[in-house]
């Protein structure tokens, strides 16, 4: 689970927000499509984080279902 509204859950094996989602292109890009005025608790908008992560790499990939 990435995120959960604004919720912010720390229990025995359950971090939400996930405590790495803002270091990772590969979640973010697809969250910011899915859902563009998306913000991470106490970190921001998905938009302007995923533009701190714009250099990584990442490959968007279509399968069929």
């Amino acid at each position: 689970m990435l995120l959960y509204g604004d919720a912010v859950i720390e229990g025995e094996g359950l971090r939400v927000p996930h405590p790495r989602l803002t270091e990772r292109r590969f979640v973010l890009a697809p969250l910011a499509e899915a859902w563009p005025s998306a913000r991470v608790p106490g970190r921001g908008a998905v938009e302007d984080l995923l533009a701190a992560v714009a250099d990584q790499d990442a490959v968007r990939t279509e399968l069929e279902w």
